[in-house]
């Protein structure tokens, strides 16, 4: 598929092609890693809209996070 687009629309591919080079650049090479260690963050609940910080619920045992969409 990327290669049929590449020859279609050669414009979009290589704008495609240094995009994914900036993620991987910055983005992608400061992203944790399975095993390392979260920086402290504070979100907001998402049925409360009350803020929590990572350190107060790790206090409490293991967490984790999960990134819903929202309504499709």
């Amino acid at each position: 598929m990327r290669e049929a687009t590449a020859k279609r629309f050669p414009p979009l591919a290589e704008l495609t092609r240094r995009m994914v080079a900036d993620l991987e650049s910055s983005v992608i090479a400061n992203a944790l890693d399975i095993g390392d260690e979260a920086p402290d963050f504070e979100l907001a609940e998402a049925a409360t809209d009350t803020k929590v910080k990572l350190s107060s619920v790790l206090a409490e045992g293991p967490a984790v996070l999960s990134f819903y969409r929202g309504h499709w």
